[in-house]
């Protein structure tokens, strides 16, 4: 009788799969951040995003998608029988026949979520048989799993752990900086940023980051320096107090949050990221699952809500620069909250599960 054959080597390294294809997604920068952190770990690690857009993050294979991975079943399923991770992540997309095909090659399937709207479909009943974890960046504020039905959804699929990480990003690194643009904070270090965030957000048929910019103009035009970050953006603009940067890395955005006065944004993760770092923030609602949000932190204090129009966000900034004790009170509730940053923390996990198999027997679930 033939011996049985065996793969030449087991199953390693990290694929990615991310809900959206656009470049300016959050999930798709959250997939090239966590990418990023775990080849600075290890370089030997294979990491691979499947996703679609124009993108290149060094080390880092694109497996390319015509669109969301949601609608394109039989790309992922090529990419995990081609790549043969030891590690799935599948961040906000829950589509039963790719889990399962992680599943059955023998990976650990993880899902990520960070909205109510993602969270609940990662506790489909078909979904959770296929599934080792199930992460959270949704920022609950008590840390705990909202919904009493979902905890007992677990009670029935124990074998999934549910865990939440708080908040996710890289740590602030100035160092990151273009030159122009450490350059022009060095000249305005009183600076108030303005980022809609990414995805392509519109408010009333124009693009968010428009809305943002003539926000940052007009407070601009009464001598306070104001920096907006568009994703979008093809090149640096600067024209005195008023200045304007394409797209950047996490860490960079980061430190940019970090040594603004204060911080005009939207309602998403980036919120929760600068009220991570102790920011003084306006928040403005640009997608469907930020209003909740957004209502919750404006009931703590945390966060200066208003109407996502130009006007308004000025007037925001306008107010907080003009009132120190709004500003110290605003920085105090954030605080408050105690949104830890799990960036760390799901790096160390992920590369210990995304060595060869062979190497993590014992280990157990994520």
């Amino acid at each position: 009788m033939a011996a049985e054959r065996r793969p030449s080597s087991p199953p390693t390294g990290v694929l990615f799969v991310p809900v959206s294809g656009g470049a300016g997604s959050g999930e798709l920068q959250r997939a090239r951040m966590l990418a990023r952190g775990l080849r600075q770990l290890d370089r030997s690690l294979p990491l691979s995003i499947a996703a679609g857009g124009e993108w290149r993050e060094e080390g880092v294979r694109q497996w390319p998608l015509p669109q969301s991975p949601t609608h394109c079943t039989a790309e992922v399923l090529a990419a995990i029988r081609t790549l043969r991770p030891a590690v799935v992540l599948f961040d906000s997309t829950a589509r039963h026949a790719q889990l399962k095909a992680a599943r059955d090659s023998g990976a650990l399937v993880v899902y990520l979520s960070s909205r109510a709207s993602a969270r609940r479909r990662g506790f489909r009943w078909r979904v959770l048989s296929c599934l080792d974890a199930h992460w959270s960046i949704e920022a609950a504020l008590d840390h705990t799993l909202p919904s009493w039905w979902q905890k007992q959804l677990l009670r029935w699929h124990s074998r999934v752990a549910w865990q939440s990480f708080g908040v996710l990003h890289e740590p602030p690194a100035p160092q990151a900086w273009p030159a122009p643009l450490a350059e022009w904070i060095a000249a305005h270090p009183d600076f108030v940023l303005y980022c809609p965030g990414g995805g392509g957000a519109r408010i009333a048929g124009e693009r968010a980051a428009d809305v943002y910019r003539r926000a940052a103009q007009a407070q601009a035009a009464r001598g306070r320096a104001s920096l907006l970050v568009d994703g979008e953006a093809a090149a640096w603009q600067s024209t005195g107090s008023y200045a304007c940067s394409g797209p950047l890395p996490n860490a960079a955005l980061m430190a940019c949050v970090a040594a603004a006065r204060l911080a005009v944004l939207n309602g998403g993760s980036l919120l929760l990221q600068a009220l991570a770092l102790g920011k003084a923030c306006v928040g403005a609602a640009l997608m469907p699952d930020q209003p909740a949000r957004l209502a919750a932190l404006d009931r703590r204090g945390a966060v200066l809500k208003v109407a996502p129009e130009a006007a308004a966000l000025a007037a925001a900034a306008e107010r907080i620069a003009a009132e120190p004790a709004l500003a110290t009170s605003l920085r105090s509730a954030a605080a408050g909250l105690d949104l830890s940053n799990g960036y760390n923390r799901m790096l160390a996990m992920l590369q210990r599960r995304a060595a060869p198999l062979e190497a993590t027997i014992g280990v157990g679930p994520p």
